[in-house]
């Protein structure tokens, strides 16, 4: 049995580390990705993103403990904050270590890449582009630019938002505009962040401060596409000058600014998340908007779920590609991901506007939450996805 992953940046990585590790390395695992392989010993992608506390666990059980803790940070405390109302979420309110870690993108990844490499039952194909796609009854076949054909009996959809796995097979998307655009930059402050984390809504759109290793913050800022252009033409210190009005002195004074970089926010989502002898999985069956970072923690659930199948249909001698098979892929994931959808999805628009209704629903909220350990305790459990 073989299966072709499109797609090797972090949840195609991942996904292979899971299928190995669960097949004991007898699944022959095939991951295309379109950039050189050079690019993974490079800092070609500087984004951090956060983990849930039950999402690092898991991976730190695939035997991957010394690359996280290298590349990641424990966030101790989370402050959320609208409209001069603020709760305050602490690990050890909770007997816990961590409420959650930020861990740098291009170094897990890059490492895992490096790990993968070294497998005899991992082939990895890059710089290779998708050219067609071939699916019969009992497997399927991938022709790359060039003319060299790959065959497996399922093919998995991790290569991101505009999946071109998903476009060849088909695959229809739902989509909604935010009309924003999240710029992203790390920024040095005088103040050390100590494990704290900020989410500072706006009656704009949000700001979210991570803390990320060399004692520096990662910024997202959530903006109006209308602003795009000026925020992105502000000198270094007219973006920390800004930035400082919305976080105010939490962490002293803000310093200095990286490199700038700018994403539009959207929703889509596949229409289905599976097809003959294809699934999709991560940002290629979901893409949501940065706020509460519940993003990536979705998909590495995605993830989870179809190795844990795909495993135990290889075990049993069962065609891994299967339609029946991939059904208890998608019947496994539709709750959680209709769940996180609306929940970030309300929360954008909550927090989406200066009108009064909206002002007052903010305030409402976080004063609820402040006095009451209920919900604060549901908030936990939910958002961070314990």
């Amino acid at each position: 049995m073989s299966v072709i992953i499109n797609g090797g940046g972090i949840s195609g990585v991942i996904l292979a580390l899971m299928l190995s590790k669960f097949t004991l390395g007898k699944l022959r695992i095939n991951i295309i990705e379109r950039l050189p392989s050079s690019l993974f010993s490079s800092a070609y992608d500087t984004r951090y993103i956060a983990l849930s506390r039950n999402s690092y666990c898991t991976l730190m059980s695939f035997g991957i403990s010394s690359i996280l803790s290298s590349c990641s940070v424990a966030i101790k405390e989370i402050e959320v904050s609208f409209d001069n109302r603020d709760v305050v979420l602490s690990a050890s309110d909770y007997q816990m270590s961590a409420l959650g870690y930020v861990i740098e993108l291009h170094s897990v990844t890059s490492k895992i890449f490096n790990m993968l490499n070294k497998l005899t039952s991992v082939d990895f194909f890059c710089p290779a582009k998708l050219q067609q796609i071939i699916r019969n009854r009992f497997d399927c076949s991938v022709i790359l630019h060039g003319g060299r054909e790959i065959s497996a009996q399922l093919l998995i959809a991790a290569d991101g938002s505009y999946s071109v796995l998903g476009d060849l097979c088909g695959i229809e998307w739902e989509f909604f505009d935010y009309k924003q655009v999240a710029v992203i930059a790390n920024i040095v402050t005088a103040l050390p962040h100590e494990g704290r984390a900020f989410e500072i809504f706006t009656c704009y759109g949000s700001v979210a401060l991570l803390p990320i290793l060399n004692s520096q913050s990662a910024v997202i800022w959530c903006i109006p596409i209308s602003y795009k252009e000026e925020v992105l033409n502000w000198s270094s210190s007219e973006f920390c000058q800004s930035l400082q009005k919305i976080v105010k002195w939490k962490l002293g004074a803000i310093l200095d600014v990286d490199k700038r970089y700018c994403f539009s926010l959207f929703l889509r989502k596949s229409k289905s998340h599976i097809s003959h002898r294809l699934a999709l999985v991560g940002n290629a069956a979901q893409t949501l908007h940065p706020i509460a970072g519940q993003g990536f923690n979705l998909g590495f659930r995605d993830v989870l779920n179809i190795s844990k199948i795909i495993s135990n249909a290889n075990v049993r001698s069962m065609d891994i590609g299967d339609y029946n098979i991939l059904k208890l892929y998608e019947k496994s994931r539709q709750l959680d991901q209709g769940r996180v959808i609306t929940m970030t999805h309300g929360l954008v628009c909550m927090f989406n506007g200066s009108c009064f209704p909206l002002i007052f629903s903010g305030n409402f909220v976080l004063s609820a939450m402040r006095h009451s350990k209920l919900l604060r305790d549901i908030f936990v459990r939910t958002v961070l996805s314990w």
